[in-house]
């Protein structure tokens, strides 16, 4: 039985292996992504409604996150 499993393993794993296919094309460069970071620090009270509205100074896109820390 144990021959016959190693049979088996030796048959399943060399049946998995091929001829390498062809190079594929070459494609464009990624570009380097870095991401903003900046600190602001606010006090929320009822004088401005607990909220605090802060111009980016770039773009922010629908797939940014924006984290806010208490």
């Amino acid at each position: 039985m144990k021959k016959l499993m190693f049979l088996m393993l030796l048959v399943v794993s060399v049946a998995c292996e091929g001829p390498m296919g062809p190079e594929g094309l070459p494609g464009e460069d990624g570009e380097i992504i870095a991401s903003k970071a900046f600190e602001i620090e606010v006090d929320f009270n009822e004088a401005n409604h607990y909220a605090h509205l802060e111009p980016y100074g770039f773009d922010v896109l629908s797939s940014d996150v924006t984290l806010v820390y208490a």
